[in-house]
């Protein structure tokens, strides 16, 4: 008996998006939860790339309008989608809080219990 090449695909979707983009009230959340989402689906498709074919979306150097849909050619696990989303939400958080800091030096932060859970959560 003969076993058949089998291609495997991956599919990645991540939510709650619409429920993220639904609770902007402004078009500046708006566009800020756009540019988040967008930037967490480009940073699981530069690591899909590292050992697997990106099939969707097609211009994956392009940040602004990602979808959160993506598609790949391999195995990319779960766990390694996992990884990657709370490495990215990880460095969104250090540059929000790091900004935060260096524009506001004269105030004293009491905050570091609720970063830790925003990194966490």
């Amino acid at each position: 008996m003969t076993t058949a090449n089998v291609t495997k695909y991956t599919a990645i979707t991540f939510a709650p998006v619409q429920g993220f983009i639904e609770k902007s009230r402004k078009l500046r959340d708006l566009y800020g939860a756009s540019l988040i989402l967008s930037y967490l689906s480009q940073q699981l498709v530069k690591e899909a790339q590292k050992t697997t074919t990106v099939i969707s979306p097609a211009l994956p150097n392009l940040q602004k309008g990602m979808p959160n849909r993506i598609l790949i050619k391999g195995e990319f696990s779960k766990s390694q989608v996992e990884k990657t989303l709370l490495s990215a939400w990880k460095r969104i958080l250090h540059e929000c809080r790091t900004w935060i800091e260096k524009k506001l030096p004269n105030y004293t932060y009491h905050w570091e219990r609720e970063w830790t859970q925003f990194i966490r959560s």
